[in-house]
């Protein structure tokens, strides 16, 4: 399965590093013994034998921490963000992080009720923007 997941982080994030100009993205360049190291639980969608979308996230108790969302360039905009955002613990705030260049994935997370709560430059050239989602009640 990791396997999988790398196949497909590289493809998506191909996509973002062509929006936002900057090739260094880590999990771009991420390797499998890297990718497994990371201590973060998944979600997958799968059409027929071929995982096409996928997303990593932490869960300290009161937070999800977005990790990485990820979905075939052959198959975006069909709803499978939507989906994997959906099948996330319910009732507990959410960050997720962007590239800040990165317009359809910021109009993606708009949609679904995150806002902007800052940027950083954890790498020079690399602007990003940090997205936050209160739950209802919390």
């Amino acid at each position: 399965m990791a396997g999988a997941v790398l196949r497909l982080q590289r493809v998506a994030y191909r996509v973002e590093a062509d929006l936002i100009g900057w090739d260094a993205i880590p999990p771009l360049h991420e390797s499998l013994a890297e990718l497994m190291r990371v201590p973060v639980q998944w979600l997958g969608i799968r059409r027929g034998s071929e995982l096409v979308a996928a997303l990593a996230y932490s869960d300290d108790g009161s937070t999800v921490d977005i990790d990485r969302l990820v979905v075939a360039p052959d198959v975006m905009r069909q709803g499978l963000g939507s989906a994997l955002l959906g099948a996330l613990p319910p009732g507990k705030r959410t960050t997720i992080s962007t590239g800040s260049r990165n317009h359809p994935a910021h109009a993606f997370y708009l949609t679904h009720g995150f806002k902007p709560v800052g940027e950083t430059e954890p790498i020079p050239g690399l602007l990003v923007t940090h997205f936050e989602r209160v739950a209802h009640g919390a």
